[in-house]
């Protein structure tokens, strides 16, 4: 069973050296192989400690982002998942300098706000006047509608009350009771108007009563959402992104607990991230490498002058989904770093 792992030291290699004790690697794109043009395949400290420092900026730039940065200098595949202006967004096709805000048929948010037409983040409104069809109404505008229907009710039955108070002093002062049936005729059809409005249903064109609903696959459009509902979506969309590669993960060296041809399981419940470097045991042959991921094989060997100028290196780089299978086959080499992010 694999061990479980420190928290990380966050520290960049080489980042307190002395003054002259690191240089920047002067060949990045051609890698180790710069070397045998230029210290006779024996890289100084100063460019090792360059090389090892660059590595350790990006990864704490992974650790420090969570999702990273939208890059022009980037080319990214189908679903790639980047941040920019603080919101994440997911490719819809293959691009390149494609900027996020101005190329919607690129990207897409990836999660959208709510409209009529499809779910997202809601916004939630204390108004019982407004025609915003993007927000969602609260349990206190729903009371505010209530208490003013309540209001005409009772306005109503006060009206009623003292129309029959006053057809009954009609019996002994026909001109009061005129003037009180002439006041209870106008009591009643304010009464009846306001019964109107306490009764009417509430829809996207008029205000009345209104029902809850906590699902969040409705479509209807004469119902208020509840905080469940939103509630629900937010849990939803909290899950998604826990789900994304490199949230809540971490890299482990697992260089000493993985072996060659053995078959690894991804029980994480996520996709997981390896890094794997091979070097050849001798220098009459290159290393032959291969990474297996379920029924899908990645060959991959060869590489410029490593270690000591003698043996050949090799590296891969591969995600495995959750609950998909892994090993490692090796011709001639073995493993010179296995790191995980998980």
């Amino acid at each position: 069973m694999m061990k479980i792992q420190k928290h990380p030291d966050y520290l960049i290699f080489a980042q307190d050296s002395k003054s002259g004790e690191l240089l920047d690697f002067p060949d990045v794109p051609r890698g180790w192989g710069i070397t045998i043009d230029q210290t006779a395949s024996k890289p100084p400290m100063e460019w090792m400690n360059g090389a090892f420092n660059r590595i350790d900026k990006n990864m704490m730039y992974l650790l420090q982002q969570g999702v990273p940065e939208w890059s022009e200098q980037v080319f990214y595949p189908v679903n790639a998942i980047i941040k920019y202006n603080g919101i994440i967004y997911i490719a819809k096709v293959e691009n390149e300098s494609a900027n996020p805000i101005s190329n919607v048929n690129k990207w897409t948010k990836l999660i959208p706000d709510a409209s009529t037409e499809h779910k997202g983040i809601v916004q939630l409104s204390s108004a019982i006047d407004s025609d915003s069809e993007s927000q969602a109404a609260t349990a206190g505008a729903v009371k505010k509608a209530y208490n003013l229907a309540n209001t005409a009710n009772k306005t109503a039955n006060t009206a009623n009350t003292t129309a029959n108070t006053a057809k009954t002093n009609a019996a002994t002062a026909q001109t009061k009771a005129d003037s009180a049936y002439t006041l209870a005729s106008t009591a009643n059809t304010t009464a009846n108007t306001a019964k109107s409005i306490a009764e009417t249903n509430a829809s996207t064109t008029a205000k009345g009563r209104v029902q809850l609903n906590s699902a969040v696959n409705s479509t209807a459009e004469n119902q208020a959402a509840t905080p469940k509902a939103v509630k629900d979506v937010y849990d939803f969309a909290k899950n998604a992104m826990n789900n994304f590669i490199g949230v809540n993960q971490k890299w482990f060296d697992v260089t000493n607990e993985r072996l060659i041809n053995i078959i690894y399981t991804n029980t994480t419940k996520k996709p997981i991230f390896i890094h794997v470097v091979v070097w050849s045991l001798s220098s009459a042959s290159a290393v032959d490498a291969t990474l297996f991921v379920d029924d899908v094989s990645i060959k991959f060997g060869g590489g410029g002058v490593g270690h000591n100028g003698a043996w050949k290196m090799a590296n891969a780089n591969i995600i495995v989904p959750a609950n998909s299978k892994y090993k490692l086959n090796i011709t001639n080499g073995t493993v010179f770093t296995w790191l995980e992010l998980r």
